[in-house]
């Protein structure tokens, strides 16, 4: 019998590590750093173990005798597949406005802007689809968390964001 969750599961991990595999293949190589294994390389091993559980997850369920299917309800499979798009959105539109920050360079404007202002429409969404109606609560999230991390970033850790 197969049980159709784990396959589908183990499937979408190796999409997962796939893309990122992609992904990794465009960081330059080690020439430019000190580090003799190059900076894909934690990623790089970090993929491969998941790539590796997930042909596992497929193995088994190939061999697992059919049981319980955990797979959400339609509304709840429909909020899901939602919070994904809407993840992959946030990230395109931080990559974007990172790129375009970086190619006007407008003077004034504070390092960090493209990331408070993707987080910020991002958190707006994700908080109405998870049925935060409070405009008062979704503009405090959506304004003081993406300020917040910038500040952490900025500050303590002394690293700039996009």
């Amino acid at each position: 019998m197969r049980n159709i969750t784990e396959i589908a599961v183990g499937v979408f991990t190796l999409l997962f590590c796939a893309a990122g595999f992609w992904g990794t293949a465009s960081i330059r190589d080690a020439a430019a750093s000190s580090d003799a294994l190059g900076p894909a390389a934690f990623p790089n091993a970090v993929l491969t173990l998941l790539a590796v559980l997930g042909v596992v997850q497929i193995w088994r369920g190939f061999c697992r005798v059919k049981g319980k299917q955990y797979w959400p309800e339609a509304p709840a499979l429909k909020k899901i597949i939602w919070f994904f798009l809407l993840f992959f959105l946030y990230v395109a539109m931080v990559i974007y406005l990172g790129r375009l920050y970086v190619y006007l360079h407008v003077p004034g404007l504070p390092q960090g802007t493209a990331f408070v202002i993707s987080s910020a429409i991002y958190l707006i969404a994700a908080l109405r689809l998870s049925g935060r109606r409070s405009a008062l609560e979704i503009g405090l999230v959506a304004t003081v968390l993406p300020v917040s991390v910038v500040a952490v970033f900025e500050y303590f850790f002394q690293l700039s964001m996009p």
